[in-house]
């Protein structure tokens, strides 16, 4: 992974991790989220901005 791509990568993690709403959740509601929706990969990311000419 080239190191733009690491840092678009570190970028969207970031983003991800960002508050949405101001309303606290239970860690079993977070936890519950982050089964549904996992981040994805390095690779996947990678494959992505590859496709889209990065």
């Amino acid at each position: 992974m080239t190191r733009e791509e690491k840092e678009a990568y570190e970028w969207y993690k970031d983003r991800l991790s960002m508050p949405i709403c101001f309303k606290e959740l239970s860690q079993e509601e977070c936890d519950a989220y982050n089964e549904e929706y996992p981040l994805p990969s390095e690779e996947d990311v990678s494959k992505i901005l590859k496709e889209a000419g990065y």
